[in-house]
């Protein structure tokens, strides 16, 4: 009677939720889970976090798990076999992030669908995942996803190639402009007779050439790219595309610096191709995120990375968790850096800032060529440090991340 009780007993606590705490590591991001592994839904989840891990400051933008809302205000329903993850913070590149008494206590409350009330104590050591592989945390599931989604756009990329290519080499029908073979006399869609037209034998050679190509590539043997990759994206979409290829094309080659066993590639001209790519990026991510929230007319703004993070921080200064410390970009609007240089000398009158203002390249220029259009070398002095901004690019894919997460929840 007993042992039936007891087994009774164990099954109705098999029953119960049983909400659990973890983190991920994604590059510098780190995640907060929060899963329920039990067999039913747990409701009215309250955390109460002890958290001595030293995050990374990014100006005023919160970090830390007790940054999170869900933390601070608890979740109200997980139901059955529900992970949910949320941006914790980012990685500091100190020892202390993974030393000892780097670590997390959390105590959690929550009830069953019944009113039961349960309690989980969970601690979460730093040092535990000092060295820990990224791929540790890879999704297989997610990894098929994009195998297959790769796949396919790789196979729409051919498809696309193949009619553009083979389209290249037919003729139009003078009379109803339908394609039609080089060599028909007659149109098959409008019935037409068609002008003989003498091709010259360059003509005939270049399209038998193409046509061997278009071959290659629908067997494959050639890994042929096109814009059709992305034709299907927004605008905005597309802006982040080439944005994150522009970060991490400057991010390889500044790795290099530190790598690079030929000391012949340390020059500036390498070093400035590194700020260009970093600086273009920046520009196009400002670009594609003003035009998905406000649809405004970025164009105007040219390659202004000041203006563009101007009009960024307007649009989202009531948003906290847009903040960001925008590369290459002044803090200061135009207005303030006047007001702030007028207190220094103020017998410089605005005229003459502003004259000094639009003196100043826009990054995209000033590491686009050695000397401005009259052949002058430029005003100032200029440096890079490889190991400090291979931090920044970093960064700058952490922010990246973590705006675009933020720009596609709900407002």
């Amino acid at each position: 009677m007993k042992l039936t009780h007891a087994l009774v007993e164990e099954a109705r606590v098999a029953k119960y939720p049983n909400v659990y705490v973890d983190i991920e590591f994604d590059d510098m991001d780190v995640k907060f889970v929060v899963g329920n592994s039990g067999q039913s839904a747990a409701v009215d989840i309250k955390f109460d976090v002890k958290d001595s891990v030293p995050w990374r400051k990014i100006q005023n933008f919160p970090t830390g798990i007790k940054s999170i809302s869900a933390v601070e205000n608890g979740i109200s329903y997980l139901a059955p076999g529900r992970i949910l993850k949320f941006q914790a913070g980012y990685v500091e590149h100190d020892s202390e992030f993974f030393a000892k008494g780097s670590t997390i206590d959390i105590s959690l409350t929550f009830k069953t669908e019944t009113g039961m009330s349960l309690q989980r104590q969970h601690t979460i050591e730093l040092r535990s995942y000092a060295g820990i592989l990224l791929e540790t945390f890879q999704n297989p599931e997610r990894e098929v996803a994009r195998a297959i989604r790769d796949t396919e756009s790789s196979r729409r990329s051919k498809e696309s190639l193949t009619n553009h290519t083979k389209n290249l080499f037919k003729k139009a029908c003078p009379s109803c402009g339908e394609f039609v073979k080089p060599t028909a006399k007659k149109c098959i869609h409008c019935l037409e007779v068609i002008p003989d037209v003498q091709a010259t034998s360059t003509t005939i050679q270049t399209a038998r050439t193409s046509v061997a190509e278009v071959e290659e590539v629908e067997k494959g043997e050639l890994n042929m790219l096109t814009h059709s990759d992305i034709e299907h994206l927004t605008v905005p979409e597309q802006l982040f595309g080439y944005a994150n290829a522009y970060r991490s094309s400057a991010a390889v080659l500044c790795s290099k610096f530190e790598s690079a066993d030929d000391v012949t590639f340390c020059t500036w001209p390498n070093a400035v191709v590194v700020l260009m790519l970093t600086a273009h990026a920046v520009e196009l991510f400002l670009k594609g995120v003003l035009l998905k929230r406000t649809g405004d007319k970025v164009w105007s703004y040219g390659h202004k990375i000041d203006k563009l993070a101007e009009k960024y921080r307007e649009t989202f200064q009531a948003e906290p968790s847009f903040t960001w410390d925008i590369p290459f970009a002044s803090t200061l609007t135009e207005t303030e850096w006047i007001a702030q240089m007028k207190q220094v000398n103020p017998d410089t009158t605005d005229a003459e800032l502003k004259n000094l203002i639009s003196g100043v390249p826009d990054p995209s220029i000033l590491y686009r060529y050695p000397v401005n259009k009259h052949g002058e070398k430029w005003q100032g002095l200029y440096g890079f440090y490889p190991p400090e901004f291979n931090q920044i690019l970093s960064r700058v894919e952490c922010d990246f991340d973590r705006i675009r997460s933020q720009l596609n929840q709900p407002a």
